[in-house]
């Protein structure tokens, strides 16, 4: 099975990120942040998900352009058992 996501924003700045977040839970998504270190240093992921389906994703993409944000799709298995 997989679970899909969504990647709303990449900020150097975690307030950035946390700003992008509420703004989309206002909006009635399920949005989180989320450390990712790259060479350069640390950035703040903004992640809309999961969903259960490709279909669920693309409609809360569709909704975060509307916001013009655009976002790219994640995918990701999910181990089962």
């Amino acid at each position: 099975a997989k679970e899909y996501f969504l990647q709303a924003g990449s900020f150097r700045y975690q307030r950035d990120a946390d700003e992008l977040r509420a703004s989309l839970i206002l909006a009635g998504l399920n949005a989180s942040t989320a450390e990712v270190w790259i060479d350069d240093g640390v950035w703040y992921r903004v992640v809309v998900g999961p969903f259960g389906t490709k279909r669920e994703a693309q409609r809360a993409m569709t909704r975060l352009r509307e916001r013009n944000i655009s976002a790219f799709l994640l995918e990701r298995s999910h181990p089962t058992g």
